[in-house]
């Protein structure tokens, strides 16, 4: 027999707080969640295989010892330790007593799961105690349970206080398990300690959250292999899976070796960085945002020939991922950003799914992008700004970019370019007042690579002035 236990309702379990440990916790829960209900199968039923496993939610087959044991008694067995052991997340169980292919089989287990969700009641059942105190950290449940946040007391809901003290807790076993990161390393807590720097001029006090989503990775393995034999689907799946999983860690591991460079340490040999979202094909990081730039290059740096081959060579996926990269002030709200790192990296996709690309945003308040990103990408400049983010494409553009500043470029004529293209006046009008300020000879070379990296004439310019500060500083 199959089951498949998901988490549904994420984004209301891991959003509905402000608090990063109690946002990094809920998400940790879940990410933990497939793993934890793996290991109870196991002991309760002994032999269990793993089909597929994702951020929140997983596939088992289960061939219980003793045969008289019905899917119906795994199943309640199965939502009575859920209740137990994830009282404040959502979660979803299906079970299927026939086979017959992977991928018809995920079909109908996840039907199940939304038939069952559709016929659900949508209401907030009563809480245990009732009072003055709302809590602390999702203002909407009754605050009952003491925590201490930054040293200061306060009063949080059950689930709040749930989230934030495993938020608290996890966060180096994440690291040491996905990271290969020793135990002893210590890490920010909040946005403010991982962007305080005033070495980092005009970036102190900046963050980079980075998104990247694979490319219709489970759409190319089921039309490669949705018609072939169900041994041979179940095999491959597991050889993708491990293959994406290594290259994944290869990255995280390469990352948090540079944590220990003096730019990314904050005082009490903290390091710089978060996790808001790590599992399936997505990840998300926040990091200090002289750092952004390079957390997305290194991250494109370790897929550069990612592609999987199955062991028999009959199946190929193409590895690309869209990845959103936001800068942002670190009082920014968190969830508007992640929204944010989402929806760029949808833009990148949009522009291309056989390439890795990266759509970016620096913001100097959040409130100037709105709900509208299409529209306030064509307030800036009317061309496509999603990068090309191939290979070694970011790092050509922070050398390109690092030049001009070290050669004095002409800062000014960079922002006279992107105002005026904002304004819509015309391309041809703005180059006769600009490129005689430009046409030096030690500026012909970078600024050539610059415009070849970055696309369009007039978007090689708006990418010029947006990403200055952020690519190519030396530190």
């Amino acid at each position: 027999m199959l089951i498949k236990v998901e988490a549904v309702n994420i984004y209301g379990f891991v959003n509905d707080a402000q608090n990063l440990s109690a946002i990094r916790g809920a998400g940790l829960m879940l990410l933990e969640m497939p793993k934890e209900f793996g290991k109870w199968l196991r002991k309760e039923y002994g032999e269990v295989k793993t089909l597929t496993e994702g951020a929140s939610k997983a596939v088992f087959r289960v061939t219980p010892k003793d045969s008289a044991v019905t899917m119906k008694q795994v199943e309640t067995a199965a939502r009575d330790w859920l209740r137990l052991n994830d009282a404040h997340a959502t979660i979803a169980i299906a079970t299927l007593e026939t086979e017959s292919g992977f991928f018809k089989d995920d079909e109908a287990l996840t039907a199940a799961i939304r038939g069952r969700q559709m016929r659900s009641f949508s209401l907030a059942g009563l809480t245990k105690v009732s009072g003055g105190k709302v809590c602390a950290l999702d203002h909407v449940r009754p605050g009952t349970e003491p925590i201490y946040a930054k040293d200061k007391p306060l009063l949080v809901s059950e689930a709040s206080k749930a989230r934030f003290e495993h938020g608290r807790d996890a966060k180096q076993s994440f690291f040491r398990e996905h990271g290969d990161a020793p135990a002893d390393w210590l890490y920010t807590n909040d946005m403010e300690e991982l962007a305080s720097w005033e070495s980092a001029g005009g970036l102190d006090r900046k963050v980079a959250v980075f998104y990247a989503d694979g490319n219709q990775l489970t759409k190319q393995l089921r039309d490669t292999i949705g018609s072939a034999q169900p041994a041979r689907q179940e095999r491959v799946i597991g050889e993708f899976d491990r293959h994406l999983q290594g290259k994944r860690k290869e990255f995280l591991k390469a990352l948090l070796k540079l944590t220990g460079n003096p730019e990314w340490k904050a005082p009490g040999d903290l390091r710089r960085i978060e996790v808001l979202l790590w599992g399936g094909d997505e990840l998300m990081l926040v990091v200090p945002a002289w750092r952004g730039w390079a957390t997305a290059e290194l991250f494109c740096q370790t897929m550069k020939g990612a592609d999987f081959v199955s062991s028999d060579r009959g199946t190929k996926i193409l590895v690309k991922h869209g990845m959103g990269l936001v800068f942002a002030h670190h009082k920014a709200p968190i969830h508007a950003l992640t929204s944010l790192a989402r929806e760029l990296a949808e833009e990148s996709k949009e522009a291309g799914r056989k390439q890795d690309r990266l759509s970016y945003l620096a913001l100097e308040s959040f409130d100037h992008v709105g709900e509208d990103l299409a529209g306030f990408r064509k307030s800036r400049c009317d061309k496509s700004v999603v990068l090309n983010a191939e290979a070694a494409a970011l790092s050509e553009m922070r050398k390109a970019l690092r030049s001009l500043r070290n050669e004095e470029f002409p800062r000014r004529k960079v922002y006279q370019a992107a105002i005026g293209l904002a304004q819509g006046k015309s391309w041809d009008a703005l180059k006769k007042d600009i490129e005689p300020f430009v046409k030096q000879k030690r500026w012909e070379q970078p600024l050539a690579a610059w415009k070849k990296l970055t696309g369009e004439e007039e978007a090689s310019w708006y990418h010029l002035a947006e990403l200055w500060d952020y690519v190519g500083q030396e530190l």
